[in-house]
């Protein structure tokens, strides 16, 4: 279990290390922009990289709070995707789902024997 734990905390580590640097790329290209779109997409980003942080020293909460993350990711890209919907919501919200659920099955307790 706890290898299901370090695999699924990298996992939402190194998904939340791609968004910081689209975010990071997006602010250097185009400059600081208080749209709806791109303060909501900033905003999904801190809060899973909160998640992501609070999953490294508690796992049950981090595990809810990366399903949540997973399932807001999910709803925005299904707002704002033009075309491949399914797509852009398995890239968008599926890797915080899949940290989330794995974390949470690693964190359960095993009944004593």
């Amino acid at each position: 279990m706890k290898a299901l734990r370090l695999v699924a905390r990298l996992l939402a580590t190194l998904v939340v290390a791609m968004w910081l640097f689209v975010i990071v790329a997006s602010l250097l290209e185009d400059g600081v922009s208080w749209d709806l779109l791109p303060t909501l997409m900033g905003t999904l980003v801190l809060g899973s990289s909160v998640a992501t942080g609070i999953a490294w020293w508690r796992a049950r909460l981090g595990a809810i709070l990366l399903l949540l993350a997973g399932v807001l990711f999910a709803v925005f890209a299904l707002c704002t995707a033009g075309q491949r919907h399914a797509f852009a919501v398995a890239t968008s919200g599926g890797p915080f789902l899949l940290a989330g659920a794995l974390l949470l099955v690693g964190s359960r307790e095993t009944p004593a024997a």
